[in-house]
């Protein structure tokens, strides 16, 4: 007695046979057939009818119908189909679906057929159920173990110069680096594959238009997806394996174009050039919008591994399958002459001239008072500006993230900063605007563009002198320079990156001596008093601690210190060498005044002292009303001591305020907590100090 699978088997090879020239209603009937079994059989049974499927297509009728199978092929890529106790590499159901790919894509209408796979990429998505279970994600890096069986296939003869669709992943002595590939990636694999193929089969004298499908695909894919992707590293080396294949068509095509001997007057081969440049535009935009979208939230220290460097420690977690990728990315730069130093001096530029605008509006208008409203404007400008400017740009361009990302890849490629003379305050105006428009919209936050340009700012305090650092500094807009230091703490404590989190406070530290004093000064005292990180508030006040006891120092030769200990900067002669105050004896000129005495960075006072005991008093009040013991007690008792090794400079007014505020924290004077008790210890000294004070210190 037949079976349902073999009457349904039958019907369908009688259909390739009586409607081979009536291509619609053969879809149909596959269409209608593979929805039911797919549904509602076993798998053998469905291998069964997928092998009907591949002994059908004959040539004639992959020319009529190749375009519209892809889609009812993939149907059958899922993780119920692919369980298996064999290998994965082994999987009846996926080989086929393969070998049926490998006809559709090397005997298909190569137009239709990359269309309809650039249909099948941007329609594609990845749901949280559609993920591979773990038997699936333990076993699917066994599928470069597949090997395509062409003996049975006969189309040796019809595939010269053609090269077999799946070669990179049918390799076994190749196999995949990466484990956790899902039924997704195995979709996306086959439709890249089948991309490639039909591109090199392409005949046409307008290539850019099928590259812009391309390109719009797997824009549309990231777009859909790459918030779902547990592995990004996967979908960009099949892009990188993309753009390396379209790179040798595009020789290939060139060599062929050059064997014909056109002049350069003939109409075609102004097309040819017209559609290099194109492609060459579109390629651009799709290596650097690809690694954008797909290390959008990767994140990658090319700051921390920088500063590593400065240390001369070794790097413990190198990340080498991103480092791997990052570095093929770079060189895809080089293969299509992408100039990384112009493409970031453009970004500074502009970030500049963003910021540079707002200011000659304002010069312009009446009240030229910087007020609160125009503060939260700054805010804004850059996002407004991003906003804007995408609605009206009308050709694909580089992504600016993108290019930041291929900034840090140069450093990691070629061991140096791509722009030898990077100035600080282009490395400022370029991260602020990034950090701004992040900060207004989600879709323009990127990870690791954000680590390169901290990255930047590295390079530029330790790569140039004191003296050229502080000049370019005070020349920055006050508003700017304020704004870049709040929007820098914000990026430290919102990220709390472990690897960057400690080296962001020493390199904030090491701004902070270089921003004019006053500048410091407030930022602190206000960061102290609204930071919502309690953590960081103890960091910045251990750094101003420094910053007021500590002389100015030499910084040129950059030692490394503690997040706690910021590097202070000290005067340099303009050869940048370190000027000693103390002469020779005997050659000391009787007409040069005696220099100053060394000073701390931020001067102790009456003022200074007075507006960070206010601030201590605010903290206090915020302890109280929260009563969360753990972090605020430790920063009160930051406070504590930071005043007992300052209380030399504090007058009885500042005192006074404090121990009052003391006695608002110890309620309890039986209190068991550690903390508390080492409050009133420094409370108990400040007090001792205050007693011994002599009228004219009152």
């Amino acid at each position: 007695m037949t079976t349902e699978i073999e009457e349904l088997c039958q019907k369908l090879t009688h259909a390739f046979e009586e409607q081979k020239d009536d291509p619609v209603s053969l879809v149909t009937v596959i269409d209608l057939y593979a929805s039911h079994i797919n549904s509602h059989m076993t798998l053998q049974e469905k291998e069964s009818f997928l092998q009907t499927i591949h002994d059908g297509l004959s040539d004639h009728i992959i020319e009529q119908i190749g375009w519209d199978l892809p889609k009812t092929l993939l149907d059958f890529i899922s993780a119920e189909n692919l369980k298996t106790e064999d290998q994965l590499s082994k999987s009846p159901i996926l080989l086929t679906v393969a070998k049926c790919f490998n006809k559709i894509a090397i005997n298909g209408n190569s137009k239709e057929c990359l269309l309809a796979a650039c249909e099948s990429l941007s329609d594609l998505k990845i749901a949280p159920g559609e993920e591979a279970d773990e038997v699936l994600k333990s076993e699917s890096h066994l599928l470069s173990d597949l090997k395509l069986d062409d003996s049975k296939e006969n189309q040796n003869d019809t595939k010269t110069d053609v090269e077999k669709l799946n070669d990179s992943i049918y390799n076994a002595d190749e196999p995949l680096k990466y484990e956790d590939e899902t039924v997704p990636d195995i979709k996306i694999h086959f439709l890249f594959e089948m991309i490639i193929t039909c591109s090199r089969r392409l005949e046409t004298p307008y290539p850019s238009k099928f590259l812009a499908e391309v390109v719009m695909a797997i824009s549309n894919f990231m777009r859909n997806n790459i918030k779902l992707m547990n592995e990004p590293i996967f979908f960009l080396k099949r892009v990188y394996q993309y753009i390396v294949s379209y790179n040798k068509i595009q020789h290939d095509r060139t060599t062929k174009f050059k064997d014909q001997n056109i002049g350069d007057d003939d109409p075609q081969a102004k097309i040819f050039k017209d559609e290099l440049y194109l492609e060459n535009k579109l390629i651009s935009h799709l290596i650097t919008h690809t690694l954008a979208q797909c290390l959008k939230e990767t994140f990658f220290p090319f700051d921390f591994y920088y500063f590593m460097e400065l240390e001369g420690t070794g790097i413990l977690d190198k990340k080498i399958d991103l480092t791997d990728i990052l570095s093929k990315f770079y060189l895809l730069t080089l293969l299509y002459d992408i100039d990384l130093v112009q493409e970031f001096k453009n970004y500074a530029t502009e970030s500049k001239n963003i910021y540079d605008r707002t200011f000659q509006k304002l010069n312009e208008s009446e009240d030229k008072t910087v007020t609160k409203k125009f503060i939260d404007f700054l805010w804004k400008v850059a996002y407004n500006y991003t906003i804007e400017k995408s609605l009206k740009e009308t050709t694909l361009v580089m992504d600016p993230l993108g290019v930041l990302i291929l900034i840090g890849a140069y450093y990691l490629e070629e061991a140096s900063c791509v722009i030898t003379d990077l100035k600080i305050t282009d490395a400022i105006y370029s991260y602020l605007r990034y950090t701004t428009t992040a900060k207004n919209s989600e879709l323009y936050y990127n990870s690791s563009a954000e680590c390169a340009l901290k990255y930047c700012l590295w390079v530029t305090v330790t790569q140039n002198s004191t003296n050229s650092l502080r000049e370019e500094l005070h020349k920055l807009p006050e508003p700017i320079s304020r704004i870049f230091l709040e929007s820098f703490l914000r990026r430290i404590w919102v990220s709390q990156e472990n690897h960057t989190y400690n080296i962001s406070f020493i390199v904030l530290s090491r701004l902070l001596c270089l921003f004019p004093e006053y500048i410091s000064f407030e930022f602190i005292n206000s960061s102290l008093a609204s930071c919502p990180d309690i953590t960081a508030r103890g960091t910045l006040l251990s750094i101003l601690k420094v910053l007021m006891t500590k002389p100015i120092q030499n910084t040129d030769s950059y030692p490394i210190r503690s997040p706690t200990e910021p590097i202070i900067p000290i005067e340099t002669s303009s050869n940048d060498k370190t000027t000693i105050d103390t002469p020779v004896e005997g050659q000391k000129d009787k007409n040069t005044p005696p220099k100053l005495p060394p000073r701390p960075y931020i001067q102790m006072n009456d003022t200074t002292m007075n507006k960070i005991s206010i601030t201590f008093v605010s903290t206090v009040e915020e302890y109280k009303q929260t009563k969360e013991d753990g972090y605020f007690l430790n920063l009160i008792l930051d406070y504590m001591n930071f005043f007992v090794s300052l209380r030399g400079n504090c007058n009885l007014t500042v005192l006074t305020c404090i121990s009052n505020a003391v006695d608002d924290v110890i309620t309890d004077p039986q209190d068991p907590r550690p903390l508390v008790g080492f409050i009133r210890q420094a409370n108990e000294i400040l007090l001792l100090h205050t007693s011994s004070l002599k009228p004219e210190e009152i």
